[in-house]
C-alpha cells in the first residue's frame, strides 16, 4: 500500500515534476536527499527550513527507516514555489548600522565551532587564526590572482554536512548577489565551483551551485535584509541552520558587505537580483 503526503513548499531550483528517476542519497531524523535527474533535493517535514534545495512536506518518520519504492508518495498538486526576498532599499548609514547591531547582538552566541566568529571584526578561535589570513585577503579582494588558492584553502574546510569553509563562500556569492556584482559574481562563482569539484562533497557542491544564483536559506536572506537596512537581526533562525551552517554563511555574507569590494551606493536604491 502506498502512503501518500503532501508538498507544502518546495525549492525553486529543481523542476521535481521534470524527474523521471531518483534515489535516495543521505538520510537524518527528520529528512533525507533524493537525487533526481542529478539535481539534489532535501525532502522533510514541516520544521524544514525553506532554502533553495529543500522540500518541506507533511510526512512524518517512522523511526530510522525510510522506504520510498512502492510506499511513499509525494504530491506536487497545489506546491507553492519559495524564492528569496528581494532586499529593502539600503545605503551605507543603514548597512554601518546593521552591521554594529549584529557585532552587539552575536558577541554571546556565536557558536564554538566554525567560521561564525568572522560576523565580528576580531574573531577567536583556532580555526579563527588559521583561516583569517586569507579570508581577509579574500574578501577584500575576491578577484585577485591569488583568490583560486585562498579559495581552496576554504573548500571542505571545518566541520559539518557542508564544511564551514564551503558555507563562508556561499554567503559570499550571497552577497555579491544582492550586491550585483554580476560581473564580479560570474568570476568568483566559477572559481568557487571549480575548487568545490575535487574539494567536496556533492550536497555541499549542490549548496555553493544554488547560493552562485543568488539562493541561500530563508534566515540567512532575512538576516542580511536587517542588516542592510540597518535593523537589529533576528537571529533565532541561524542558530538552527545546520550543525553551524547559518553562521558560516552569515559570516561569508558580512565580512564581504563590511569590506566593500565596491563603494556601496549613497542613496537607497532597490536591489532586484534576488529573484533571478
Amino acid at each position: 500500500m502506498t502512503e501518500t503526503f503532501s508538498v507544502s513548499i518546495h525549492g525553486n531550483l529543481v523542476d521535481l515534476k521534470a524527474a523521471r528517476t531518483s534515489r535516495v542519497a543521505a538520510v537524518f531524523d527528520h529528512s533525507f536527499y533524493v537525487v533526481m535527474g542529478g539535481a539534489w533535493v532535501c525532502v522533510g517535514t514541516e520544521s524544514l527550513p525553506m532554502g533553495p534545495l529543500n522540500m518541506r512536506t507533511n510526512w512524518q518518520p517512522g523511526g530510522m527507516r525510510i522506504q520510498l519504492q512502492d510506499k511513499f508518495m509525494f504530491n506536487l498538486g497545489g506546491a507553492e514555489t519559495w524564492t528569496p526576498p528581494p532586499p529593502t532599499p539600503w545605503n551605507t548609514g543603514t548597512l554601518a548600522r546593521g552591521l554594529a547591531a549584529l557585532q552587539s547582538a552575536a558577541r554571546h552566541r556565536l557558536p564554538a565551532e566554525g567560521l561564525g566568529g568572522f560576523v565580528l571584526e576580531s574573531p577567536a578561535g583556532d580555526l579563527a587564526a588559521h583561516a583569517g589570513p586569507f579570508i581577509r585577503l579574500l574578501t577584500e579582494d575576491p578577484l585577485s590572482a591569488d583568490a583560486p588558492a585562498w579559495i581552496s584553502r576554504l573548500v571542505g574546510l571545518g566541520p559539518g554536512l557542508t564544511p564551514s569553509g564551503d558555507d563562508f563562500l556561499g554567503g559570499m556569492l550571497i552577497a555579491l548577489r544582492l550586491l550585483e556584482q554580476r560581473e564580479v559574481l560570474s568570476r568568483f562563482s566559477e572559481m568557487v565551483l571549480e575548487a568545490a569539484r575535487l574539494g567536496t562533497h556533492d550536497i555541499s557542491r549542490a549548496h555553493l551551485k544554488a547560493a552562485a544564483a543568488g539562493a541561500g536559506s530563508e534566515a540567512l536572506h532575512h538576516v542580511v535584509n536587517q542588516v542592510l537596512c540597518g535593523e537589529t537581526a533576528d537571529l533565532t533562525e541561524i542558530d538552527r541552520i545546520g550543525h553551524c551552517s547559518g553562521w558560516d554563511a552569515l559570516a561569508g555574507a558580512v565580512r564581504l558587505l563590511r569590506a566593500g569590494c565596491r563603494p556601496v551606493p549613497e542613496c537607497p536604491v532597490p536591489v532586484s537580483a534576488a529573484r533571478r
